[in-house]
């Protein structure tokens, strides 16, 4: 056998073994990165209608965490066949319709070693946050709200 025959040999053999690996792991899933989206959901948890994003699926909405009366919900969906998380800012509003926020939502291959920051003003209020994967540090200006969350929260006069 040249060598050529032989390399190729090991470079097919490789890949192979690269590609068992690969089907071994498995497909990272939301509740991979942020096991809260694999708990089962109760009252807390549910979010008002207008604040889930299109892409998320309304029943994966897990409360997080509140910080400063800001409220914030992870939740997962698909977009053209690829998972997401998503993380929801919500700001009580005075009336049940009157809540207002933001979102933002990203592909959990893009999420498996950073986070998902969202950086909005909203009613007098500034929100930085992001959904953090399971066992990722944080950005240290923002405060460690929950395992999967952290944020600031700045009221302006």
């Amino acid at each position: 056998m040249d060598h050529r025959h032989r390399q190729a040999r090991t470079v097919t053999c490789a890949v192979a073994a690269l590609a068992a690996l690969a089907a071994c792991a498995g497909p990272v899933t939301p509740p991979d990165l942020v096991t809260r989206l694999a708990d089962e959901p109760t009252s807390a948890d549910s979010l008002p209608g207008t604040l889930v994003p299109a892409e998320m699926d309304p029943g994966s909405a897990r409360r997080l965490g509140e910080l400063d009366g800001v409220v914030f919900y992870a939740g997962s969906g698909t977009r053209d066949g690829e998972d997401l998380v998503c993380l929801v800012v919500a700001l009580p509003g005075a009336t049940p319709t009157g809540d207002s926020g933001a979102s933002t939502c990203g592909p959990v291959t893009g999420l498996d070693g950073s986070d998902l920051p969202v950086d909005v003003q909203m009613s007098g209020v500034r929100v930085t946050a992001a959904l953090v994967p399971d066992g990722l540090p944080t950005d240290g200006d923002l405060t460690r709200v929950t395992p999967n969350l952290a944020a600031t929260v700045d009221r302006t006069p």
